[in-house]
């Protein structure tokens, strides 16, 4: 099931690691984030072009703080971080992620929009 909610795709020459959170509940995305998180610190890599697909994740406020972690273990791996789908208290997260400069961290309305800002 994890599995299928992560992949590495190459799009315009580069490889995009996407991870999909959409329709889920938070407690259902959890060991999906753990995952990520995991592929990403045992990388080794400091270049992770990295796609977030939130669209109808359902969050309260006492996820803030996994979300928050998550963010701050993985940015220093990361050169780029796209995120799709994001309303709520999801945009509210990202950007006072943002504003505190823990997180490079870009919004987009569609995939297409993110595929290509991490391919340029």
């Amino acid at each position: 099931m994890i599995e299928n909610k992560f992949q590495v795709i190459k799009y315009r020459g580069k490889e995009i690691w996407i991870a999909d959170y959409s329709n889920t509940e938070f407690e259902e995305a959890l060991p999906i984030l753990h995952y990520v998180e995991e592929k990403i610190l045992s990388s080794g890599r400091k270049d992770i072009l990295l796609l977030d697909i939130v669209s109808n994740i359902k969050l309260n406020s006492k996820n803030n703080a996994n979300v928050k972690e998550f963010a701050k273990k993985v940015d220093p791996y990361l050169d780029k971080y796209a995120v799709v789908g994001v309303g709520g208290l999801v945009k509210a997260i990202a950007t006072s992620l943002k504003i505190f400069n823990l997180i490079k961290i870009k919004l987009f309305d569609t995939e297409d929009e993110a595929l290509e800002y991490l391919a340029s």
